[in-house]
């Protein structure tokens, strides 16, 4: 739902009320409200602020969404939406950020990560990074607190599987169950809004044969689908399910769909430099190519994965 107000002289960001929750803080004079129930009447309130503190709220506008929700998108979250990795579970170099403290921005914010027992197993477990290794964590109840208040504001919040060093393989029914358990457990633990899927390495290929991607036969393949499948269908319409797949094989599968997770790899086209010749893998210009995760066409000099633990952003 879109919200404008006259700006105030002196003001140099505005906050923005649902009811007695700040949703929002802005820099102009207008703001989009999302997360709202379809056919329901809200109010909304703004103060001004600046270095010498915040103003009184304005006065109460009362507005209600059509039946078909008050933001343009689907499961409350607004058409185009910015979703963002919180890494609650690890120290990543650049510091713990505490969940309320997740900019107003993120409209979803991923629970980075929950990672299995063991590769096969299924079993996905999450907890928050020891004190030893993030110094400022908050405690499992202000944790979940503010998890609760960022979704009072209209935010998402998911739980995130796998990552760097998650590598998951449902390739047993077996597994497969350990997933929906294990999963379900964290959602109604932490009362999540759904799940994303981050499979990275080789957790997910195709076996010799599959090659209808209409109708897999891959078990890795057939039982993540038929997990998610089940985790929906328990937690209805308004779960949300999002994918972060790697670019490197995005690419590169939709060249070519086959068997194998290397089988992709050998379709890729020779490193090249700038200026397009051929280069050897002694070459500098191939250096940072040949010893990092970094696509071919990712133009670095940088040693570290762009998906590595010890990112600078949270």
């Amino acid at each position: 739902m879109p919200l404008t107000w006259s700006a105030v002289p002196g003001a140099t960001s505005y906050h923005v009320y649902r009811g007695t929750t700040k949703i929002q803080t802005v820099t102009g004079t207008s703001a989009t409200a999302t997360g709202l129930t379809p056919s329901t009447a809200y109010t909304f309130q703004v103060s001004a602020a600046n270095a010498a503190g915040e103003s009184p709220k304005s006065a109460a506008v009362t507005a209600t969404t059509t039946s078909g929700g008050g933001n343009g998108g689907t499961n409350g979250l607004p058409a185009h939406a910015l979703v963002g990795y919180l890494h609650a579970s690890f120290a990543n170099g650049s510091g713990y950020t505490r969940m309320a403290d997740v900019p107003d921005s993120w409209d979803v914010i991923n629970l980075a990560f929950g990672e299995p027992t063991s590769v096969t197993s299924g079993d996905i477990r999450f907890s928050l990074c020891p004190a030893t290794e993030c110094p400022n964590v908050e405690s499992p109840a202000d944790f979940k607190a503010a998890i609760k208040a960022k979704q009072a504001a209209g935010k998402k919040v998911l739980i995130s599987i796998g990552g760097q060093n998650g590598q998951v393989q449902l390739s047993t029914t077996a597994a497969r169950d350990a997933f929906v358990t294990s999963v379900s457990k964290i959602i109604d633990e932490y009362g999540l809004d759904g799940l994303d899927i981050d499979f990275e390495g080789h957790s997910l290929s195709l076996q010799t044969g599959d090659t209808d991607f209409r109708s897999p036969t891959s078990p890795v393949i057939v039982n993540l689908i038929q997990a998610v499948k089940t985790l929906k269908a328990k937690y209805g319409a308004k779960f949300v399910l999002t994918m972060a797949p790697e670019t490197f094989f995005v690419q590169l599968g939709y060249q070519y769909y086959g068997s194998g997770p290397g089988a992709a790899r050998t379709r890729a086209p020779a490193p090249t430099c700038r200026s397009s010749t051929p280069c050897a893998t002694t070459s500098p210009c191939c250096t940072s190519r040949t010893t990092t995760r970094a696509p071919s066409w990712a133009w670095t000099t940088s040693t570290t994965p762009w998906a590595a633990r010890t990112s600078t952003s949270p």
